[in-house]
């Protein structure tokens, strides 16, 4: 029987095995640095906006595996700052099979999910990921990383991508 899950934002069931992700290719590429990871972390936090003056907004940014920011957007929903930065990666015909994304906002199941979807192989967080999120990245060969503050970070699922 296939796990479901009544999503807290949506209010949907969600049947995972139906999502039919494959996984990502090689589970080692690309290597992402612990430096890079700190480094990317602080840019994000340092990006003007309202993220930065006031907080109350999530913000996400698509980075290159050695810490250069591609892409960045903010959005008081976690997963609208998600969908900006993956949208605008889209329209601008990126390439994200070697790519980082980082999320100010809780690591859930809807952000690996998007990231597994559009074949992005690193996905880290300054909060928490959740169970689900990490059974998914697990199941998807997807490196999630969470609770990413000063230069401390948890590796959830698929350590091999960090040096």
């Amino acid at each position: 029987e296939a796990t479901r899950v009544l999503s807290g934002c949506g209010g949907i069931e969600i049947d995972l095995a139906a999502l039919a992700l494959p996984p990502l290719p090689d589970p080692t590429k690309p290597l992402v640095r612990p430096p890079a990871l700190w480094a990317m972390a602080r840019a994000l936090r340092r990006q003007p906006g309202v993220y930065r003056r006031a907080g109350g907004v999530h913000a996400t940014a698509l980075f290159a595996a050695d810490g250069e920011m591609l892409i960045a957007a903010e959005d008081i929903g976690r997963h609208n700052a998600v969908d900006k930065v993956l949208g605008a990666a889209a329209l601008r015909g990126l390439f994200l099979e070697d790519k980082v994304l980082l999320s100010t906002g809780r690591a859930s199941h809807e952000l690996v999910t998007k990231a597994l979807r559009l074949r992005v192989p690193v996905v880290g967080s300054f909060s928490s990921a959740t169970s689900l999120a990490v059974q998914l990245a697990a199941a998807g060969r997807c490196t999630l990383i969470g609770r990413l503050r000063g230069e401390r970070f948890l590796v959830y699922a698929w350590p091999e991508r960090v040096a």
